[in-house]
């Protein structure tokens, strides 16, 4: 089983009143399964298989979308922690060689910034 597997067995074994919850928002695991499948077909227009793709973004259900769908594009996935400084997370970056850059809103900013400093990402 990988790990991209994870939202297909949970849409088939879990009950329909099986839920994530968030805030004040819940998203069922075939959603979960469609929103990660729509990521992923996403991804294959603007990366290409065995790519690393970055994620800036605190804990919420696109995580979740991410933590399954990038790896079902057959790309890797490089979780950054908001909390470091532009220059810890530009050198992350330039280690792992993301070409796409996937951030949360507020930390938008930060993401142009690191643009600036990691050759590598061609996608925000």
């Amino acid at each position: 089983m990988l790990v991209s597997d994870i939202p297909e067995l949970g849409a088939h074994r879990a009950l329909p009143s099986a839920r994530i919850h968030f805030e004040e928002g819940s998203l069922g695991y075939a959603e979960l399964r469609e929103r990660c499948a729509l990521l992923a077909a996403g991804l294959t227009r603007i990366a290409a298989s065995g790519d690393r793709v970055a994620l800036l973004s605190q804990n919420r259900p696109e995580y979740l979308e991410c933590l399954f769908g990038v790896p079902a594009a057959g790309m890797l996935l490089t979780l950054l922690n908001y909390r470091l400084s532009v220059r810890e997370l530009a050198y992350i970056l330039g280690n792992a060689e993301p070409v796409v850059l996937i951030v949360e809103a507020p930390y938008l900013p930060l993401a142009r910034q690191l643009c600036e400093l990691a050759p590598s990402l061609r996608h925000l």
